[in-house]
């Protein structure tokens, strides 16, 4: 009994030596912010060719600063899984 009550407390003990690698960060809004979505217009509406250009603009806009956003991301995930590999 009493070289199981050692070896329980051996294993434990040694269990708060292993290190986790790097801690995740934190999670904020701008972090976790999913992509707005592209903007549209009503197939009856009639455009001109002002708004079209316009709602491009629009949505390249959304697009790259989205894309921004998530390679940002991939980018720090795995520059920091690597160091804890």
């Amino acid at each position: 009994m009493k070289y199981i009550i050692l070896f329980s407390t051996l294993l434990l003990a040694g269990c708060e030596t292993f290190k986790m690698g790097a801690p995740w960060p934190k999670q904020t809004a701008e972090v976790i912010k999913v992509c707005e979505p592209l903007k549209t217009f009503d197939q009856q509406q009639q455009v001109g060719m002002a708004e079209l250009i316009d709602l491009v603009q629009q949505n390249y806009q959304l697009y790259h600063l989205c894309k921004l956003n998530n390679d940002s991301w991939v980018r720090w995930y795995t520059t920091h899984w690597k160091e804890t590999k």
